[in-house]
């Protein structure tokens, strides 16, 4: 009843208006009218008019589905703008006459089937709104029949052509080579009966730009030739290939085919036998495709299993990036683990158009459900589908913190977390995420132990969740108490459509919980309490609350222990309630006449139903209607844009001469910027060598720094023990010496006083021994001069008498300079310091060194030299004119001739001619007979 066609519809009210009137020429005037309406609305050329219901020519055989009264599709059923219709094939392409509503022959008079009884081999019509807009330049069907035999007369035929079927939208040539391939692969042979019922199941499931070859066993070769057949087909859409063994090389040819198809929008490989080169190749070949919206890899229960694992998802990432028109993608059952989500999550951040996606049974686990839980506020996925990966509690929390959070929502409207072993631990937090989630819609827990703990957090969330519609709790465990806390939920909820609550054992305590929610609830329709063990109080109590409802359409009370008395109420129940739809009570003890009384009810309601269904079809055209004035204003605007485009083409053709030009320039100066870059690049490769080689060297010179550094420290180390020990040695010394200058402080100042008038008596020696010098030196030379002219004298008279005196004068006076040259030297060795050797002729041993005192100026000028007695050099040569005796230098100077100046005893040797300034850096040294040798003396301040 809810797939009746709109001309039964229309039958069924024109029956009940005029029964004397034809109900075939009553219906054709309708719908004439209508498709009129609709040709207007659409501004369909009337020069071209499709023909609504026509029978092809030539006429198809009596085994062929004729045309029926087209079937008006629900909203919910359209798929890419399709309204019902003909096919493309049986319109004509010139102009046809006025519309006629035609049936089969076999039945005159009898007008189409009854809802309620419908034929059985009725099969509605349908033609796409793309179909309808295009502008129909088919050739005629006569020589579309010719085209498409010709292939086929060949020697490997087995009967008659003509007899096969025709199957709109692809040729007889191209699905007889599907035949053979299968043949092949079957490794069977073909036969005429095998031909014809492949072709009769080709025309009864490849209609309405859909193939359906689901578990046809169609192997890899069949799969290539149904590839080359639709490469450059574009009159379907889906492609059901589900349960085929079409492997690895079939997936191959799908993916070459889809490189060229621009039509196909579905497609359906479930259970195909495909594995990890397969699904990398279909990805691969995803990401050049733009016209494929939904693929499907999942598996299910069955013989030919999917195996895509990690190696298969790999090029995901690529096609989620590239691909902006995927919006379903099933990958269940495919041993993806972990390693797989984590590219399916790295895909996902790139895409934002992907909007279901199907992950079930790949062992994900609670680290897969957190990475997941992560990725899911930086995409745009609706519906997901998580059930039968083991996520536990430590996924379920991190998910749920995830839907709840309110900084990045999730804008996931179904999730499916059923048999996860999730437990009352985690499922509270879930709840509670509900209470702030405004986007989640369906909500799938089913076979996870919540048990009745979990069900408290429920109601509450029920009470404040208004954008929920499905929620299933199946096989949870929740017992009467979390039943009836569910129920209560339920009482103040006004956005619940559909809930399952089977196998949860609620017993009678539960179903009377459930019947004050099913009579204040205004929005429930479906309602599952299946397997429950709800015994005969509570379904009495549930078959009242149903006279009180007026939303609720299917209620499932399968596999419970309903009695006579239930199945008595249930039976009176229904005939005042005419919107339950669907009332399945199987498996109850319940009485066959309640059962046949509630049959008849439920069809009753059915029917009228069935009859309301004019009002919604029109309501229906209406939004068809709109969608089709919306489609021209786009169409007019889309030409507008192609004029726009056009004229900005042309900008764009002259923008790209002038940027002709300049990309002559351009490579002419990169041509140049190319050698300089040569030369710098040997440049750089130049410095990049001298860099290694300074980088090395600096490394060795670290090292022997390092090292260096490492002996030094050593060394410092060293030192400072040696220097630690010398300070405790000075500082021994120290108070040794402080020690000895206390002990020996009389006796210092009292030699320091004789100190003193020694150095005064040093000093007048020193002015005694100038004054003889200088006194000595004139005397020389007055003696030299006049011994000169004695002997030039005596030279004159007599040289020969001469000789023997001038001889022993030069030896005196070679033995005179030796004499001075000696004197010299001495001087200049003790002018070097101003310390004076004082010795004793008698005392052999070395004198202790003493550094000198310094005296202070009063002790000087106290101490005056006494004064000095001339002494005429010119009378003591008169008294003794001998020649002088010169003393040698290591000689005392006893008889010298001022004999006053000089203390007996003293030496001449270390007496300075000239007092001089000692030299820089020698030491103040005091050679003084008598003292005792001593290491150091205390230094002496100012005022000592």
């Amino acid at each position: 009843p809810t797939q009746s066609t709109w001309g039964v519809s229309v039958n069924m009210s024109l029956r009940r208006s005029s029964s004397t009137a034809n109900p075939h020429t009553a219906a054709k005037s309708m719908l004439q009218q209508s498709w009129q309406k609709l040709e207007q609305s659409m501004g369909v050329d009337k020069g071209v008019q499709p023909r609504l219901f026509t029978k092809p020519e030539p006429r198809r055989p009596r085994s062929a589905v004729v045309a029926r009264p087209a079937e008006i599709v629900t909203r919910s059923s359209v798929s890419r703008n399709s309204i019902s219709g003909p096919s493309r094939s049986s319109m004509p392409t010139g102009p046809s006459p006025v519309p006629a509503l035609e049936f089969d022959d076999d039945e005159e008079g009898e007008g189409p089937p009854s809802p309620i009884s419908p034929r059985k081999d009725y099969t509605p019509r349908s033609i796409s709104f793309y179909t309808l807009m295009r502008r129909h330049s088919q050739p005629p069907l006569e020589t579309q029949t010719q085209q498409t035999q010709q292939p086929l007369r060949t020697a490997t035929e087995l009967f008659d052509l003509p007899s096969l079927p025709i199957v709109d939208g692809i040729s007889n040539a191209s699905l007889r080579q599907v035949y053979l391939s299968k043949c092949r692969d079957l490794m069977i042979g073909p036969t005429g009966e095998r031909e014809q019922r492949f072709f009769e199941y080709c025309q009864r499931n490849c209609i309405n730009g859909r193939l359906d070859f689901c578990e046809v066993a169609i192997g890899s070769e069949g799969c290539g030739s149904l590839s080359k057949a639709l490469a450059n087909n574009d009159e379907f859409a889906y492609l059901l290939l589900a349960h085929n063994p079409i492997g690895d090389k079939g997936a191959r040819s799908l993916a070459e085919m889809l490189r060229h198809n621009t039509s196909l929008t579905v497609l359906d490989l479930a259970g195909t036998d495909i594995g990890m080169a397969g699904g990398a190749a279909l990805f691969e070949a995803l990401q050049h495709n733009q016209s494929v919206t939904s693929i499907n890899f999942s598996t299910l229960s069955g013989q030919y299993r999917n195996r895509l694992s990690v190696s298969g998802v790999r090029p995901l990432v690529e096609t989620l990036k590239r691909n902006q028109v995927l919006h379903e993608l099933g990958l269940g059952s495919n041993g993806l683990q972990i390693e797989g989500l984590k590219s399916v999550v790295e895909g996902l951040s790139f895409n934002s158009v992907l909007s279901t996606l199907d992950l079930s049974g790949n062992d994900l686990g609670s680290d897969g459900c957190i990475l997941l839980a992560e990725a899911l506020p930086h995409c745009r996925l609706r519906e997901l589908d998580l059930s039968r990966n083991h996520i536990g509690d430590d996924g379920m929390l991190n998910l749920a913190n995830a839907l709840a959070s309110r900084k990045e929502p999730v804008t996931v409207t179904s999730l499916d977390v059923s048999v996860n072993n999730i437990t009352s631990v985690s499922s509270p937090r879930l709840f509670e995420a509900l209470r702030t989630n405004v986007y989640l819609q369906s909500l799938n827990i089913s076979r996870n132990n919540l048990g009745p703990k979990g069900a408290s957090h429920l109601m509450v969330a029920l009470w404040e969740n208004d954008s929920l519609t499905s929620l299933s709790l199946s096989q949870c465990d929740l017992k009467a108490i979390g039943a009836a806390e569910v129920a209560e939920g339920l009482c103040k909820n006004r956005s619940i459509v559909s809930v399952d609550l089977s196998g949860n054992w609620m017993a009678d305590d539960g179903g009377l919980a459930w019947c004050r929610a099913i009579q204040q609830n205004k929005t429930l329709k479906h309602l599952d309490l299946s397997s429950n063990r709800i015994g005969e109080e509570g379904g009495v109590g549930i078959a009242k609350a149903l006279l009180a409802n007026k939303t609720l359409d299917q209620l499932n009370l399968r596999d419970n222990v309903l009695h006579e008395e239930a199945g008595r109420v249930f039976s009176e129940s229904v005939k005042y309630n005419s919107n339950l739809k669907v009332l399945n009570v199987e498996y109850n003890n319940i009485d066959f006449k309640y059962l046949q009384s509630i049959e008849k009810s439920i069809a009753l309601n059915n029917r009228l139903y069935a009859l309301a269904a004019v009002e919604r079809y029109r309501s229906e055209i209406d939004d068809l209607m709109t969608v089709a004035e919306a489609f021209r204003n786009c169409m007019a605007e889309v030409d507008l844009k192609k004029q726009k485009a056009v004229e900005t083409k042309a900008k764009l053709q002259r923008h790209i001469a002038a940027l002709e030009a300049t990309k002559t320039k351009f490579n002419k100066a990169n041509e140049d910027l190319s050698a300089q870059l040569f030369e710098l690049t040997d440049e750089l490769n130049q410095a990049e060598s001298i860099h290694s080689e300074l980088q090395k060297q600096i490394a060795e010179t670290k090292r022997r720094g390092e090292n260096e550094k490492r002996e030094f420290n050593m060394k410092m180390a060293s030192a400072a023990v040696q220097t630690a020990k010398v300070q405790k040695s000075c500082n021994e010394l120290g108070s040794a010496l402080n020690q000895f200058q206390s002990e020996h402080e009389e006796e210092y100042r009292t030699l320091q006083e004789q100190l003193g008038k020694e150095l005064d008596a040093r000093d007048h020696a020193i002015l005694a021994c100038k004054a003889a010098k200088g006194n000595l030196d004139a005397y020389k030379v007055r003696l030299e001069e006049e011994q000169m002219k004695r002997s030039m004298a005596a030279a004159e008279r007599s040289s020969h008498e001469a000789m023997p005196k001038l001889t022993s004068k030069l030896e005196s006076k070679s033995k005179l300079s030796k004499m001075r040259r000696s004197s010299s030297a001495s001087t200049k060795t003790k002018q070097s310091s101003k310390s004076i050797a004082v010795s004793t002729p008698t005392r052999k041993s070395p004198m202790p060194v003493l550094e000198p005192i310094r005296r202070p100026k009063s002790a000087v000028t106290q101490l005056a030299p006494p004064p000095l007695r001339p002494v005429s050099v010119a009378k003591a040569s008169m008294k003794s004119p001998s020649p002088l005796t010169i003393p040698s230098a290591n000689s005392p100077l006893k008889a010298l001739v001022v004999p006053s100046l000089i203390h007996v005893g003293d030496s001449v040797k270390g007496i300075e001619s000239e007092p001089k300034s000692p030299t820089p850096g020698s030491p103040k040294k005091l050679h003084t007979p008598g003292f005792r040798r001593r290491s150091s003396l205390p230094s002496l301040g100012k005022k000592d």
